[in-house]
Protein backbone atom coordinates (compact mmCIF):
# COMPACT_ATOMS: atom_id res chain seq x y z
CA UNK A 1 0.00 0.00 0.00
CA UNK A 2 1.47 3.08 -1.05
CA UNK A 3 2.10 5.82 1.79
CA UNK A 4 -0.53 7.98 -0.38
CA UNK A 5 -3.21 5.06 0.58
CA UNK A 6 -2.38 5.62 4.41
CA UNK A 7 -3.05 9.38 4.65
CA UNK A 8 -4.30 10.47 7.60
CA UNK A 9 -8.33 10.70 8.50
CA UNK A 10 -7.79 14.72 8.32
CA UNK A 11 -7.08 14.57 4.49
CA UNK A 12 -10.02 12.02 3.62
CA UNK A 13 -12.57 13.58 5.62
CA UNK A 14 -12.08 16.76 3.26
CA UNK A 15 -13.21 14.15 0.19
CA UNK A 16 -10.26 15.72 -1.96
CA UNK A 17 -6.43 15.09 -1.24
CA UNK A 18 -3.60 16.72 -3.51
CA UNK A 19 -1.16 14.62 -5.30
CA UNK A 20 2.37 14.17 -3.97
CA UNK A 21 3.90 16.23 -6.99
CA UNK A 22 1.34 19.49 -6.35
CA UNK A 23 1.54 18.88 -2.96
CA UNK A 24 5.05 19.16 -3.20
CA UNK A 25 4.97 22.33 -5.26
CA UNK A 26 2.61 23.86 -2.51
CA UNK A 27 5.09 23.40 0.15
CA UNK A 28 7.68 24.37 -2.02
CA UNK A 29 6.32 27.32 -2.54
CA UNK A 30 5.17 27.64 1.25
CA UNK A 31 9.16 26.88 1.93
CA UNK A 32 10.58 29.77 -0.60
CA UNK A 33 8.38 32.45 -0.24
CA UNK A 34 9.25 33.34 3.52
CA UNK A 35 12.91 32.75 3.37
CA UNK A 36 13.02 35.40 0.44
CA UNK A 37 10.51 38.00 2.10
CA UNK A 38 12.77 37.82 5.34
CA UNK A 39 16.20 37.80 4.04
CA UNK A 40 15.32 40.17 1.11
CA UNK A 41 12.32 41.87 0.50
CA UNK A 42 12.11 43.02 4.00
CA UNK A 43 15.21 44.76 3.68
CA UNK A 44 13.94 46.64 0.50
CA UNK A 45 11.55 47.56 2.88
CA UNK A 46 13.66 48.94 5.52
CA UNK A 47 16.19 50.60 2.83
CA UNK A 48 12.32 53.11 1.33
CA UNK A 49 11.80 53.88 4.98
CA UNK A 50 15.52 55.50 4.68
CA UNK A 51 16.88 52.63 8.06
CA UNK A 52 20.54 52.68 8.11
CA UNK A 53 22.78 50.35 7.18
CA UNK A 54 24.11 49.35 10.43
CA UNK A 55 20.82 48.50 11.70
CA UNK A 56 19.78 46.64 8.39
CA UNK A 57 23.02 44.88 9.25
CA UNK A 58 21.88 43.94 13.21
CA UNK A 59 18.59 42.81 11.61
CA UNK A 60 19.75 40.14 9.37
CA UNK A 61 21.46 38.37 11.86
CA UNK A 62 17.42 37.51 12.66
CA UNK A 63 18.32 34.58 10.11
CA UNK A 64 20.29 32.87 12.49
CA UNK A 65 17.63 30.26 13.15
CA UNK A 66 18.44 28.99 9.52
CA UNK A 67 21.59 28.40 11.18
CA UNK A 68 20.28 26.98 13.93
CA UNK A 69 17.60 24.44 13.07
CA UNK A 70 19.04 21.46 12.77
CA UNK A 71 18.93 21.78 16.51
CA UNK A 72 16.05 21.42 17.36
CA UNK A 73 14.86 18.94 13.97
CA UNK A 74 14.58 15.59 15.87
CA UNK A 75 12.15 17.02 17.59
CA UNK A 76 9.47 17.41 15.04
CA UNK A 77 9.18 13.40 14.24
CA UNK A 78 9.11 12.96 18.02
CA UNK A 79 6.60 15.25 19.08
CA UNK A 80 3.44 17.19 17.81
CA UNK A 81 3.03 20.74 18.50
CA UNK A 82 2.66 22.32 21.88
CA UNK A 83 -0.40 22.09 23.24
CA UNK A 84 -2.10 20.61 19.89
CA UNK A 85 -1.37 17.20 19.61
CA UNK A 86 -2.67 15.84 16.53
CA UNK A 87 -4.15 18.44 14.36
CA UNK A 88 -7.63 17.09 13.44
CA UNK A 89 -5.54 13.65 13.20
CA UNK A 90 -2.86 15.04 10.74
CA UNK A 91 0.62 13.12 10.87
CA UNK A 92 3.01 15.39 13.09
CA UNK A 93 5.28 16.73 10.61
CA UNK A 94 2.09 18.17 8.55
CA UNK A 95 0.59 19.33 11.86
CA UNK A 96 4.12 21.27 12.13
CA UNK A 97 4.03 22.82 8.70
CA UNK A 98 0.38 23.81 9.81
CA UNK A 99 1.37 25.24 12.66
CA UNK A 100 4.33 27.06 11.15
CA UNK A 101 2.49 29.04 8.47
CA UNK A 102 -0.33 29.44 11.12
CA UNK A 103 2.40 31.97 13.04
CA UNK A 104 3.91 33.38 9.46
CA UNK A 105 0.44 35.02 8.03
CA UNK A 106 -0.63 37.06 11.00
CA UNK A 107 3.15 38.57 10.93
CA UNK A 108 2.96 39.02 7.48
CA UNK A 109 -0.53 40.95 8.02
CA UNK A 110 0.76 42.77 10.53
CA UNK A 111 3.92 44.72 8.75
CA UNK A 112 1.15 46.92 7.03
CA UNK A 113 0.85 48.61 10.16
CA UNK A 114 4.40 49.14 11.65
CA UNK A 115 6.46 51.76 10.51
CA UNK A 116 10.16 50.51 10.29
CA UNK A 117 11.76 53.66 11.36
CA UNK A 118 9.84 54.00 15.12
CA UNK A 119 9.19 50.38 15.35
CA UNK A 120 12.10 48.51 14.12
CA UNK A 121 12.56 46.24 17.39
CA UNK A 122 8.64 44.99 17.13
CA UNK A 123 9.28 44.13 13.48
CA UNK A 124 12.40 42.67 14.24
CA UNK A 125 10.97 40.52 17.34
CA UNK A 126 7.64 39.46 14.79
CA UNK A 127 10.13 38.58 12.14
CA UNK A 128 12.32 37.01 14.16
CA UNK A 129 8.76 34.74 15.14
CA UNK A 130 8.33 34.18 11.56
CA UNK A 131 11.72 33.46 10.82
CA UNK A 132 11.57 30.67 13.69
CA UNK A 133 8.59 29.10 12.10
CA UNK A 134 10.30 28.97 8.52
CA UNK A 135 13.03 27.53 9.54
CA UNK A 136 10.80 24.76 11.58
CA UNK A 137 8.73 24.10 8.02
CA UNK A 138 11.79 24.12 6.33
CA UNK A 139 12.72 21.43 8.76
CA UNK A 140 9.30 19.58 8.55
CA UNK A 141 8.94 19.75 4.84
CA UNK A 142 12.20 18.12 4.47
CA UNK A 143 10.84 14.95 6.79
CA UNK A 144 7.54 14.84 4.41
CA UNK A 145 9.37 14.99 1.18
CA UNK A 146 11.40 11.81 2.34
CA UNK A 147 8.81 9.90 3.78
CA UNK A 148 6.22 10.79 1.29
CA UNK A 149 8.76 9.14 -1.73
CA UNK A 150 8.14 5.44 -2.72
CA UNK A 151 11.22 5.24 -4.15
CA UNK A 152 15.00 7.06 -5.20
CA UNK A 153 13.50 7.99 -8.40
CA UNK A 154 10.40 9.43 -7.00
CA UNK A 155 12.14 11.64 -4.50
CA UNK A 156 14.21 13.10 -7.35
CA UNK A 157 11.09 14.09 -8.67
CA UNK A 158 9.64 16.03 -6.30
CA UNK A 159 13.30 17.27 -5.42
CA UNK A 160 12.99 18.80 -8.58
CA UNK A 161 9.70 20.09 -8.12
CA UNK A 162 10.33 21.00 -4.76
CA UNK A 163 13.36 23.63 -6.30
CA UNK A 164 11.63 24.94 -9.38
CA UNK A 165 8.45 25.74 -6.91
CA UNK A 166 11.12 27.59 -4.35
CA UNK A 167 12.37 29.70 -7.04
CA UNK A 168 9.36 30.86 -8.06
CA UNK A 169 8.47 31.43 -4.78
CA UNK A 170 11.15 33.82 -4.85
CA UNK A 171 10.50 35.57 -7.80
CA UNK A 172 6.89 36.30 -6.23
CA UNK A 173 8.39 37.11 -3.15
CA UNK A 174 10.88 40.06 -4.33
CA UNK A 175 9.76 40.54 -7.93
CA UNK A 176 6.66 40.88 -7.97
CA UNK A 177 6.41 42.28 -4.76
CA UNK A 178 8.47 45.24 -5.86
CA UNK A 179 6.14 45.75 -8.57
CA UNK A 180 3.56 46.01 -6.06
CA UNK A 181 5.32 49.06 -4.41
CA UNK A 182 6.45 50.62 -6.94
CA UNK A 183 2.76 50.94 -8.55
CA UNK A 184 0.65 50.88 -5.39
CA UNK A 185 2.34 50.95 -2.31
CA UNK A 186 3.92 48.86 0.17
CA UNK A 187 0.91 48.13 2.19
CA UNK A 188 -0.39 46.50 -0.80
CA UNK A 189 2.56 44.02 -1.38
CA UNK A 190 2.82 42.53 2.46
CA UNK A 191 -0.98 42.06 2.05
CA UNK A 192 -0.66 40.20 -1.43
CA UNK A 193 2.52 38.50 0.26
CA UNK A 194 0.19 37.35 3.23
CA UNK A 195 -2.37 36.19 0.87
CA UNK A 196 -0.06 33.66 -0.97
CA UNK A 197 1.04 32.19 2.38
CA UNK A 198 -2.58 32.51 3.72
CA UNK A 199 -3.86 30.18 0.44
CA UNK A 200 -0.36 27.58 1.57
CA UNK A 201 -1.70 27.50 4.57
CA UNK A 202 -5.42 26.58 3.73
CA UNK A 203 -3.93 24.05 0.92
CA UNK A 204 -1.52 22.37 3.44
CA UNK A 205 -4.94 20.91 4.66
CA UNK A 206 -5.17 18.79 1.49
CA UNK A 207 -1.77 17.47 1.61
CA UNK A 208 -1.45 13.98 1.72
CA UNK A 209 0.50 12.23 5.28
CA UNK A 210 3.24 10.27 5.12
CA UNK A 211 2.88 6.72 6.38
CA UNK A 212 2.21 7.30 10.20
CA UNK A 213 3.61 4.08 11.49
CA UNK A 214 7.07 4.88 9.69
CA UNK A 215 7.14 8.37 11.31
CA UNK A 216 6.39 7.12 14.62
CA UNK A 217 8.77 4.04 14.62
CA UNK A 218 11.22 6.40 13.42
CA UNK A 219 12.02 8.14 17.10
CA UNK A 220 12.79 3.96 18.20
CA UNK A 221 15.88 4.26 16.31
CA UNK A 222 18.89 2.05 18.08
CA UNK A 223 22.08 4.32 19.12
CA UNK A 224 24.57 3.05 17.44
CA UNK A 225 28.09 5.23 17.94
CA UNK A 226 28.45 5.21 21.69
CA UNK A 227 25.49 2.89 22.49
CA UNK A 228 27.23 0.96 25.40
CA UNK A 229 27.15 4.09 27.59
CA UNK A 230 24.59 4.40 30.06
CA UNK A 231 21.86 7.18 29.22
CA UNK A 232 23.32 8.83 32.04
CA UNK A 233 26.90 9.19 30.49
CA UNK A 234 25.57 10.05 27.22
CA UNK A 235 23.64 12.75 28.52
CA UNK A 236 26.51 14.29 30.12
CA UNK A 237 28.29 14.29 26.78
CA UNK A 238 25.01 15.53 24.92
CA UNK A 239 24.27 18.80 27.84
CA UNK A 240 27.13 20.71 27.62
CA UNK A 241 26.41 20.71 23.40
CA UNK A 242 22.81 21.94 23.90
CA UNK A 243 24.29 24.25 26.25
CA UNK A 244 26.81 25.95 24.22
CA UNK A 245 24.80 26.27 21.24
CA UNK A 246 21.80 27.53 23.20
CA UNK A 247 24.03 30.54 25.12
CA UNK A 248 25.58 31.60 21.59
CA UNK A 249 21.97 31.79 20.21
CA UNK A 250 20.61 33.62 23.27
CA UNK A 251 23.94 35.87 23.05
CA UNK A 252 23.19 36.92 19.70
CA UNK A 253 19.52 37.42 19.96
CA UNK A 254 19.86 39.50 22.90
CA UNK A 255 22.48 41.73 21.59
CA UNK A 256 20.15 42.32 18.50
CA UNK A 257 17.07 42.79 20.81
CA UNK A 258 19.66 45.88 22.46
CA UNK A 259 20.62 47.05 19.53
CA UNK A 260 17.52 47.35 17.81
CA UNK A 261 14.78 48.11 20.73
CA UNK A 262 17.45 49.65 23.10
CA UNK A 263 20.28 51.55 22.24
CA UNK A 264 20.78 51.73 18.25
CA UNK A 265 23.65 53.99 18.34
CA UNK A 266 25.88 51.31 20.03
CA UNK A 267 28.65 50.14 18.15
CA UNK A 268 28.59 46.40 16.71
CA UNK A 269 32.35 45.98 16.38
CA UNK A 270 33.51 44.35 19.49
CA UNK A 271 30.53 42.33 19.39
CA UNK A 272 31.27 40.77 16.13
CA UNK A 273 35.43 40.95 16.74
CA UNK A 274 35.14 39.29 20.47
CA UNK A 275 31.79 37.33 20.74
CA UNK A 276 31.18 36.20 17.44
CA UNK A 277 35.10 34.27 17.05
CA UNK A 278 33.81 32.93 20.81
CA UNK A 279 30.08 31.85 19.41
CA UNK A 280 31.94 30.34 16.71
CA UNK A 281 34.15 28.40 18.72
CA UNK A 282 31.44 27.47 20.88
CA UNK A 283 29.19 25.92 17.88
CA UNK A 284 32.28 23.58 16.50
CA UNK A 285 34.38 22.75 19.72
CA UNK A 286 31.67 21.52 21.89
CA UNK A 287 30.16 19.10 19.64
CA UNK A 288 33.89 17.69 18.47
CA UNK A 289 35.02 18.09 21.83
CA UNK A 290 31.83 15.62 22.89
CA UNK A 291 32.68 13.69 20.29
CA UNK A 292 35.67 13.12 21.31
CA UNK A 293 34.97 12.23 24.54
CA UNK A 294 32.78 9.42 23.43
CA UNK A 295 35.16 8.20 21.63
CA UNK A 296 37.66 7.80 24.29
CA UNK A 297 34.84 6.81 26.85
CA UNK A 298 33.94 3.91 24.44
CA UNK A 299 37.74 3.02 23.63
CA UNK A 300 36.20 3.99 20.22
CA UNK A 301 34.40 0.89 19.92
CA UNK A 302 32.17 2.73 18.17
CA UNK A 303 29.53 0.33 16.74
CA UNK A 304 26.95 -1.30 19.44
CA UNK A 305 23.60 -0.30 19.36
CA UNK A 306 21.33 0.73 21.99
CA UNK A 307 17.57 1.65 21.59
CA UNK A 308 16.33 5.08 22.61
CA UNK A 309 14.72 5.74 26.32
CA UNK A 310 13.75 9.57 26.03
CA UNK A 311 13.90 12.94 24.74
CA UNK A 312 18.02 13.29 25.22
CA UNK A 313 18.78 10.10 23.80
CA UNK A 314 16.53 11.53 20.52
CA UNK A 315 19.08 14.49 20.91
CA UNK A 316 22.00 12.24 21.09
CA UNK A 317 21.41 10.12 18.01
CA UNK A 318 20.60 13.06 15.92
CA UNK A 319 23.34 15.56 16.53
CA UNK A 320 26.37 14.02 18.75
CA UNK A 321 26.25 11.25 16.48
CA UNK A 322 26.54 12.73 13.68
CA UNK A 323 29.49 14.64 14.94
CA UNK A 324 31.12 11.52 16.49
CA UNK A 325 30.87 9.86 13.08
CA UNK A 326 32.79 12.78 11.82
CA UNK A 327 35.64 13.00 14.17
CA UNK A 328 36.17 8.61 13.61
CA UNK A 329 36.03 9.02 9.61
CA UNK A 330 38.40 12.09 9.25
CA UNK A 331 40.01 12.56 12.61
CA UNK A 332 42.85 15.55 11.97
CA UNK A 333 41.84 16.53 8.61
CA UNK A 334 38.36 17.40 9.72
CA UNK A 335 40.69 21.01 10.82
CA UNK A 336 40.55 21.80 6.90
CA UNK A 337 37.40 20.77 6.22
CA UNK A 338 35.94 22.96 8.71
CA UNK A 339 38.43 26.11 8.01
CA UNK A 340 36.75 25.30 4.27
CA UNK A 341 33.34 25.02 5.42
CA UNK A 342 32.85 28.08 7.61
CA UNK A 343 34.88 30.36 5.01
CA UNK A 344 33.92 29.11 1.51
CA UNK A 345 30.85 30.88 0.97
CA UNK A 346 31.77 33.93 3.31
CA UNK A 347 32.46 36.58 0.27
CA UNK A 348 28.97 36.39 -1.31
CA UNK A 349 26.90 35.48 1.97
CA UNK A 350 28.00 38.27 4.55
CA UNK A 351 27.06 41.31 2.01
CA UNK A 352 24.05 39.59 0.61
CA UNK A 353 21.80 41.34 3.13
CA UNK A 354 22.92 45.02 1.76
CA UNK A 355 22.02 43.84 -1.99
CA UNK A 356 18.91 45.70 -1.81
CA UNK A 357 20.11 49.08 -0.13
CA UNK A 358 23.07 49.38 -2.35
CA UNK A 359 21.07 48.66 -5.17
CA UNK A 360 17.78 51.46 -3.90
CA UNK A 361 19.93 53.81 -1.63
CA UNK A 362 20.83 57.32 -3.00
CA UNK A 363 24.44 57.67 -3.91
CA UNK A 364 24.67 60.28 -1.33
CA UNK A 365 23.74 57.95 1.00
CA UNK A 366 26.93 55.24 1.36
CA UNK A 367 27.46 55.37 -2.36
CA UNK A 368 23.89 53.67 -3.19
CA UNK A 369 23.00 53.72 -6.67
CA UNK A 370 19.61 54.84 -6.60
CA UNK A 371 17.58 52.35 -8.94
CA UNK A 372 13.69 52.34 -8.70
CA UNK A 373 11.97 48.67 -7.19
CA UNK A 374 11.10 47.95 -10.84
CA UNK A 375 14.40 48.12 -11.90
CA UNK A 376 15.93 45.92 -9.37
CA UNK A 377 12.43 43.67 -10.06
CA UNK A 378 13.96 43.18 -13.66
CA UNK A 379 17.61 43.23 -13.04
CA UNK A 380 18.12 41.17 -10.19
CA UNK A 381 14.71 38.82 -9.95
CA UNK A 382 14.23 38.50 -13.05
CA UNK A 383 17.23 38.80 -15.36
CA UNK A 384 19.45 37.54 -11.95
CA UNK A 385 17.39 34.58 -11.25
CA UNK A 386 18.03 33.12 -15.15
CA UNK A 387 22.40 33.91 -14.47
CA UNK A 388 21.76 31.80 -11.39
CA UNK A 389 20.11 28.79 -12.87
CA UNK A 390 23.12 28.74 -16.13
CA UNK A 391 25.48 29.33 -13.16
CA UNK A 392 24.52 25.80 -11.68
CA UNK A 393 24.94 24.48 -15.65
CA UNK A 394 27.85 25.95 -15.78
CA UNK A 395 28.73 24.19 -12.15
CA UNK A 396 27.92 21.25 -13.05
CA UNK A 397 29.94 21.13 -16.43
CA UNK A 398 32.67 21.87 -14.44
CA UNK A 399 32.82 18.92 -12.56
CA UNK A 400 32.42 16.70 -14.75
CA UNK A 401 35.37 18.44 -16.72
CA UNK A 402 37.51 20.12 -14.21
CA UNK A 403 36.67 17.33 -11.23
CA UNK A 404 35.62 18.20 -8.00
CA UNK A 405 38.38 20.29 -6.30
CA UNK A 406 39.37 21.94 -9.11
CA UNK A 407 36.25 23.32 -9.80
CA UNK A 408 35.85 23.64 -6.01
CA UNK A 409 38.96 26.53 -5.91
CA UNK A 410 37.48 28.11 -9.26
CA UNK A 411 34.06 29.14 -7.61
CA UNK A 412 35.89 30.23 -4.49
CA UNK A 413 38.32 32.52 -6.67
CA UNK A 414 34.61 33.64 -8.83
CA UNK A 415 32.78 34.40 -6.00
CA UNK A 416 35.15 36.75 -4.58
CA UNK A 417 36.42 38.32 -7.50
CA UNK A 418 32.57 39.36 -8.49
CA UNK A 419 32.94 41.87 -5.09
CA UNK A 420 35.11 43.73 -6.77
CA UNK A 421 32.74 44.42 -9.47
CA UNK A 422 30.21 45.78 -7.49
CA UNK A 423 33.13 47.80 -5.88
CA UNK A 424 33.57 49.35 -9.36
CA UNK A 425 29.88 50.26 -9.75
CA UNK A 426 30.10 52.37 -6.13
CA UNK A 427 33.24 53.93 -7.66
CA UNK A 428 31.43 55.18 -11.24
CA UNK A 429 31.85 52.18 -12.80
CA UNK A 430 34.85 52.88 -15.25
CA UNK A 431 36.23 49.08 -15.52
CA UNK A 432 32.49 48.04 -16.24
CA UNK A 433 31.73 50.88 -18.33
CA UNK A 434 35.27 50.04 -20.66
CA UNK A 435 34.39 46.72 -20.57
CA UNK A 436 30.74 46.97 -22.09
CA UNK A 437 32.55 49.73 -24.61
CA UNK A 438 35.02 47.19 -25.63
CA UNK A 439 32.56 44.28 -26.21
CA UNK A 440 29.95 46.72 -27.75
CA UNK A 441 27.76 44.89 -25.35
CA UNK A 442 25.25 48.14 -25.42
CA UNK A 443 24.22 47.01 -29.01
CA UNK A 444 22.22 43.79 -26.86
CA UNK A 445 20.62 46.41 -24.46
CA UNK A 446 17.31 46.43 -26.72
CA UNK A 447 16.97 42.70 -26.55
CA UNK A 448 17.74 42.49 -23.10
CA UNK A 449 15.21 44.95 -22.63
CA UNK A 450 12.39 42.74 -24.48
CA UNK A 451 13.63 39.91 -22.61
CA UNK A 452 12.94 41.93 -19.29
CA UNK A 453 9.69 43.02 -20.25
CA UNK A 454 8.69 39.84 -21.61
CA UNK A 455 9.92 37.85 -18.01
CA UNK A 456 8.98 40.54 -15.78
CA UNK A 457 7.28 43.72 -15.87
CA UNK A 458 6.51 46.78 -18.80
CA UNK A 459 8.44 50.27 -18.85
CA UNK A 460 12.19 49.17 -18.41
CA UNK A 461 14.19 50.93 -20.11
CA UNK A 462 17.68 48.97 -20.44
CA UNK A 463 20.36 51.61 -20.84
CA UNK A 464 24.00 52.84 -19.84
CA UNK A 465 23.13 52.85 -16.20
CA UNK A 466 20.77 49.71 -15.93
CA UNK A 467 23.07 47.88 -18.14
CA UNK A 468 25.58 48.23 -16.02
CA UNK A 469 23.86 46.74 -13.16
CA UNK A 470 22.42 43.97 -15.45
CA UNK A 471 25.98 43.09 -16.27
CA UNK A 472 27.75 42.72 -12.63
CA UNK A 473 24.53 41.19 -11.44
CA UNK A 474 25.09 38.03 -14.26
CA UNK A 475 28.64 37.95 -13.07
CA UNK A 476 28.13 37.67 -9.48
CA UNK A 477 24.76 35.51 -10.29
CA UNK A 478 26.65 33.28 -12.57
CA UNK A 479 29.52 33.26 -10.01
CA UNK A 480 27.16 32.38 -7.17
CA UNK A 481 25.36 29.57 -9.41
CA UNK A 482 28.75 27.71 -10.12
CA UNK A 483 29.87 28.00 -6.12
CA UNK A 484 26.94 26.50 -5.15
CA UNK A 485 26.53 23.77 -7.02
CA UNK A 486 30.02 22.75 -6.57
CA UNK A 487 29.80 23.46 -2.66
CA UNK A 488 27.06 21.13 -2.52
CA UNK A 489 29.01 18.29 -4.60
CA UNK A 490 31.84 18.77 -2.48
CA UNK A 491 29.55 18.86 0.98
CA UNK A 492 27.63 15.65 -0.44
CA UNK A 493 30.69 14.19 -0.66
CA UNK A 494 31.75 14.18 3.07
CA UNK A 495 28.45 12.90 4.68
CA UNK A 496 27.71 9.45 5.81
CA UNK A 497 24.63 8.22 4.06
CA UNK A 498 23.65 6.74 7.35
CA UNK A 499 23.52 10.52 8.80
CA UNK A 500 23.28 12.39 5.66
CA UNK A 501 20.15 14.54 6.64
CA UNK A 502 21.84 15.38 9.72
CA UNK A 503 25.33 15.76 9.00
CA UNK A 504 24.89 18.03 5.46
CA UNK A 505 22.09 20.25 7.53
CA UNK A 506 24.77 21.15 10.03
CA UNK A 507 27.73 21.60 7.16
CA UNK A 508 25.59 24.13 5.19
CA UNK A 509 24.05 25.65 8.14
CA UNK A 510 27.42 26.27 9.56
CA UNK A 511 28.61 27.83 6.03
CA UNK A 512 26.24 30.31 6.78
CA UNK A 513 27.09 31.25 10.91
CA UNK A 514 30.64 33.72 10.34
CA UNK A 515 28.89 35.73 7.63
CA UNK A 516 25.52 35.94 9.45
CA UNK A 517 27.92 36.53 12.57
CA UNK A 518 29.92 39.41 10.18
CA UNK A 519 26.94 41.32 9.06
CA UNK A 520 26.24 44.05 12.38
CA UNK A 521 29.88 45.22 11.85
CA UNK A 522 29.54 45.33 7.94
CA UNK A 523 26.67 47.75 8.18
CA UNK A 524 28.31 49.82 10.58
CA UNK A 525 31.73 49.81 8.04
CA UNK A 526 29.22 50.77 5.10
CA UNK A 527 27.62 53.48 7.20
CA UNK A 528 31.33 54.58 7.41
CA UNK A 529 32.93 54.39 4.87
CA UNK A 530 30.75 53.50 1.98
CA UNK A 531 29.75 50.32 0.22
CA UNK A 532 32.82 50.58 -2.52
CA UNK A 533 35.17 49.88 0.61
CA UNK A 534 33.48 46.91 2.26
CA UNK A 535 32.51 45.16 -1.26
CA UNK A 536 36.50 45.40 -1.54
CA UNK A 537 37.37 44.42 1.92
CA UNK A 538 34.84 41.32 1.92
CA UNK A 539 36.87 40.58 -1.80
CA UNK A 540 39.76 39.81 0.09
CA UNK A 541 38.37 38.07 2.75
CA UNK A 542 36.89 35.89 0.19
CA UNK A 543 40.77 34.96 -0.19
CA UNK A 544 40.21 32.82 3.18
CA UNK A 545 38.00 30.79 1.06
CA UNK A 546 40.26 30.39 -1.88
CA UNK A 547 43.12 29.36 0.26
CA UNK A 548 41.07 27.17 2.25
CA UNK A 549 39.80 25.06 -0.73
CA UNK A 550 43.66 25.24 -2.26
CA UNK A 551 44.52 23.20 1.08
CA UNK A 552 41.67 20.69 0.95
CA UNK A 553 42.75 20.00 -2.80
CA UNK A 554 46.06 19.47 -1.30
CA UNK A 555 44.94 17.22 1.60
CA UNK A 556 42.83 14.98 -0.93
CA UNK A 557 45.28 14.91 -3.30
CA UNK A 558 48.07 13.33 -0.55
CA UNK A 559 45.46 11.14 0.58
CA UNK A 560 44.74 9.50 -2.37
CA UNK A 561 48.19 9.00 -3.19
CA UNK A 562 48.76 7.37 0.28
CA UNK A 563 46.08 5.12 -1.00
CA UNK A 564 47.46 4.05 -3.97
CA UNK A 565 49.64 0.28 -3.80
Amino acid sequence: MSSTDMAAPAARRTGFTLGKRAAMAVLGFASGLPYAVFTGTIIAWFTAYEVDAKSIGVFSMSSLPYVFKFLWSPLLGAYSPPGLGRIRGMSRLRSWILLSLGLITPVLFLLPNLDPTNSLGLVAFLSLIAIFASATQDIAIGGWRIRIAEDEDELNGLVAIEQFSYRTAAFFGAAVAFVIAQNASWDAAWWAIAGLVGVCFAAVFFVPDPAVDAEEAAQDQPIVLGGSLSPAQRRRFLLPVLGAWGLSLAVVLGFMGYILALDPSASTRNFTLYAGPVIVAACLLAPILAAIGVMRKTGERLHDHAMSTGPLDTLYRNLLEPFIDLVSRFRFALIPIVFLVLFYRYADGVWGAFAYPFYLGAPEVNGGLGHSLIEVAAASKTFGVLMTIAGVGVGGAMLKLLGQMPALVVGAVLAAATNLLYADLALDAAYTDAFIAALRLDTIFPALNWVVNLLAVDDVQIGDRLGRLMLVIAAENLAVGIASVVYVAYLSGLVNKHYAAVQYAILASLSLLVAVLGRGLLGELIDERGFAYVFILTALLGLLGVAASVIEWIRRARSAALKRP
